[in-house]
């Protein structure tokens, strides 16, 4: 009951805190910039921010990006009367630095707040032969929300208004108001988080009387010019995003149709689907079981499925022999094996048997060929401890490999098999779709939202090669889902949130599709027998299956189990007679004696050995963001 009590008041006291941090808040209500060109093209700052302080707070701050902060000297902090009229009331702060973000130091609780903010920024304006430039962001991305913003740009006394061009670069509401003699006035109301507003001020050159001249690789009429077409892409954003938008919707609607219309027709073909019944697919050779059940797919242990049906055939014989001595210490390994037998002319056999026998089996005699299963086993415990042994088993594992590919194919072309399953064409041509309309998504995304010119043709070039890319590789699930998880992600990169969400879902659906689109069509037929073949395997797990039956028809039924890798289940019935299996039925003795699973599991080496690289089987903070906080 103690414990309890001090659980509960450990709990009481952590949800207050939490609640009183959340409570915890502040905004910024206005903030009022007058900015200043001095002759030397040094550009004097004064702003003042207008804090609403909702809770304890131990000062404000303000932060630059890395390029401004580079430039950026004699930064001061002031705490201001509430009447803001005359600056020699106002209060000096201490501060301090980190990194691009300066502290200001004054206690706030619950309160009103004017904090004023001086700093001269170096070489802000520059001189060109024809021109005097001013580029410069005072928020390159605000990590607060500011209830409004004003900045007044003053420029030397010289110019006139008539010879000023101002520009500005904005996502976001904000306007240039007014161009006077001298100064140049932007304003705007809610200044969202993340918005950045760059200011382009071009006045003559004779202004800056103590800068120092820049050759100039452009004109003024071309530079303006350039100015004029990117003011105009900036105000047709807002336009250019809603078309975005709404090709976005447009296009998920189609696939989410389909994505529905696919799911359907899944649901009606299985409910039509028809039964074999499991006296029929006894009947099967065991190669055809393992291809309708791997989908033409086979993996070296798929090699078992070959042995035994050259066995079931009369073709072979088989029986149990002492494994090879290497694996006599290994405790992981059987210290039994099976060993084949072929006699007779491999002329005789049809391609794939062939296949098999010159690529597995040993000559002995003139017509006489053995194989032993432990054969294709991989390294023991004891020779993965050693490097220098290992590399003949990755040439054997090569080895094994095309030999799996070689009897694979010539499987495959034969004529009962050939059209059991064939490359869904419709999936290659359904994913060259998906993943050119995707790119034209996201190249008009980027371009609508004004996305810097070096950015959007690096992502034409990068996307360009990936989608020729995707000529080749469409058929492969795993690439089209990779092209359009990449295509999302660039497309994190734009301003526009709401416009990330709905590519994002439509990007989700296009996935979905492709999921429920088989990479691999199969025939009537072959439906039939590997949703019959599927319920088969689940009946071949039952233990008592074998029981009452004779020993031919318990073989037969043992030999689809270790084809279909279901003969661990029987595993309890088999060791009670394993003694006498091997004499009556060596394929019944080969599943209880469990030797069928080392020389395939062998291959995947402990982590320790992999790792080796011997052998591989197969309330705003100030950090970050740009602007005035608190903290």
């Amino acid at each position: 009951m103690k414990h309890s009590f001090f659980f509960f008041m450990f709990i009481a006291f952590f949800l207050v805190t939490g609640f009183s941090e959340a409570g915890k808040s502040f905004s910024i209500e206005r903030a009022d910039i007058r900015a200043t060109v001095k002759e030397n093209g040094d550009l004097s700052v004064e702003e003042v921010y207008t804090y609403d302080f909702k809770g304890s707070f131990e000062g404000a701050t303000r932060s630059f990006s890395e390029e401004t902060a580079s430039r950026l000297k004699n930064f001061k902090a002031y705490l201001l009367p509430d009447h803001r009229k005359k600056g020699d009331q106002a209060t000096p702060l201490k501060t301090k630095k980190e990194d691009g973000t300066y502290y200001a130091y004054s206690a706030s609780k619950d309160e009103t707040k004017h904090v004023m903010f001086r700093y001269v920024i170096e070489d802000a304006a520059q001189k060109f032969e024809d021109t005097s430039i001013l580029i410069h962001s005072f928020y390159q991305k605000a990590n607060t929300d500011f209830g409004r913003v004003k900045i007044e740009v003053h420029l030397p006394d010289s110019v006139k208004a008539r010879d000023i061009h101002a520009f500005l670069r904005e996502k976001g509401n904000g306007k240039i108001t007014k161009v006077n003699d001298s100064s140049v006035t932007y304003e705007t109301g809610l200044y969202r988080a993340g918005t950045g507003s760059e200011l382009r001020i071009y006045f003559p050159q004779s202004a800056l009387k103590e800068a120092v001249r820049h050759p100039s690789y452009q004109t003024k009429d071309e530079l303006l010019k350039e100015e004029r077409d990117e003011a105009k892409r900036y105000a047709d954003r807002d336009e250019r995003i809603a078309g975005a938008d709404r090709m976005i919707w447009i296009f998920s609607g189609i696939v989410g149709f389909m994505v529905i219309m696919a799911v359907m027709l899944s649901f009606l073909k299985k409910r039509r689907r028809a039964m074999l019944s499991f006296e029929e697919l006894e009947s099967f050779d065991p190669v055809l079981v393992a291809f309708l059940y791997k989908k033409g797919r086979f993996t070296d242990r798929d090699l078992l499925a070959g042995l035994l049906s050259l066995y079931q055939r009369g073709l072979v014989t088989m029986q149990k022999v002492q494994a090879e001595e290497r694996f006599l210490d290994d405790p992981k390994a059987p210290d039994d094996t099976y060993e084949f037998e072929f006699s007779g002319s491999k002329a005789d056999l049809p391609k794939p048997d062939q296949l098999l026998i010159e690529k597995l089996f040993e000559q002995t005699g003139s017509d006489t060929y053995m194989f032993r299963l432990d054969s294709l086993s991989g390294p023991t415990e004891e020779e993965c401890k050693h490097k220098e042994q290992l590399g003949k088993y990755e040439r054997k594992r090569i080895i094994l490999q095309n030999v799996v590919q070689k009897w694979t194919e010539s499987v495959r072309q034969a004529p009962e098999f050939r059209e059991l399953f064939q490359e869904n064409r419709w999936l290659r041509m359904l994913s060259l779709s998906l993943l050119s309309v995707h790119t034209g998504l996201l190249l008009f995304i980027l371009y609508a939202d004004v996305v810097h010119q070096a950015g959007f043709m690096a992502a034409c070039v990068i996307f360009g090669f990936a989608l020729s890319a995707g000529i080749v590789l469409a058929k492969s699930k795993l690439y089209t889902i990779l092209f359009l998880a990449g295509l999302f992600l660039a497309s994190v990169f734009t301003d526009s949130v709401h416009t990330i969400l709905y590519y994002g879902i439509c990007v989700g659906l296009s996935i979905l599709l492709i999921a429920f689109i088989p990479a691999v069509k199969e025939s009537r037929y072959a439906s039939i027998c590997r949703r019959s073949i599927l319920s088969w395997r689940n009946h071949l797990r039952k233990e008592d299956l074998f029981s009452g039956r004779s020993l031919s028809q318990n073989e037969k039924t043992m030999i689809f189990a270790i084809v279909l890798e279901v003969e661990d289940e029987s595993a309890v019935w088999l060791n009670q007679s394993a003694n006498r299996l091997d004499y009556a039925s060596p394929v019944l003795g080969m599943a209880a004696a469990g030797c069928l699973h080392y020389p395939f599991y062998s291959w995947q080496l402990p982590d320790s050995q992999q790792h080796a690289g011997a052998y591989d089987a197969g309330g705003s903070g100030a950090g970050g963001g740009d602007g005035a906080g608190a903290f």
